[in-house]
């Protein structure tokens, strides 16, 4: 048996362990974070009393039909699971480097599934790649400063440097 193999079999007796754990005392947290899994077994869906799940820094490539069945879900952590695709927008902060708000785990699963289906909205993103010589303090001219004097007076109560201004 191939270390791989060995521990595969070990993650999935910690999740299936954990699950029982959980279903036997009513637990509502369920932390699987950090097991290397690939898949999530059917028996999560049975742990109707969830209202929190940690998933995060595993290796997912599907989320199972089942997580939608737990009502009581509030808060769902998915965040490095980079075959999920789910960027930041929807995951919301991470709440390992934040204490700003996250996303609904309805909201995530919504844009999950309605993904699957090709029934979700497309996120509005763009990857900006700027080349150039970058310089410390380097300023840059701005069209809206260049034309509102307002446009000027707002980037600077902000700390925007520009070079109409």
């Amino acid at each position: 048996m191939s270390q791989q193999q060995l521990e595969s079999e070990t993650a999935c007796a910690k999740v299936l362990e954990r699950i029982a754990v959980c279903r036997q005392s009513g637990g509502k947290q369920l932390n699987l974070s950090s097991l290397g899994l690939s898949t999530l077994p059917p028996e999560i869906g049975q742990l109707t009393a969830l209202t929190t799940v940690y998933l995060m820094n595993n290796r997912l490539t599907a989320l199972p039909g089942c997580l939608r069945d737990l009502h009581k879900l509030e808060w769902l952590g998915l965040q490095d699971n980079p075959a999920l695709q789910l960027s930041p927008a929807v995951l919301g902060s991470d709440p390992r480097n934040s204490s700003e708000a996250c996303a609904s785990a309805q909201s995530i699963l919504d844009f999950y599934f309605g993904r699957e289906t090709g029934q979700a909205r497309p996120l509005n993103e763009v990857k900006l790649i700027l080349i150039g010589r970058g310089e410390p303090g380097r300023r840059v001219r701005c069209a809206p400063c260049a034309t509102s004097r307002s446009g000027r007076a707002k980037r600077a109560r902000r700390g925007s440097r520009c070079a109409t201004g």
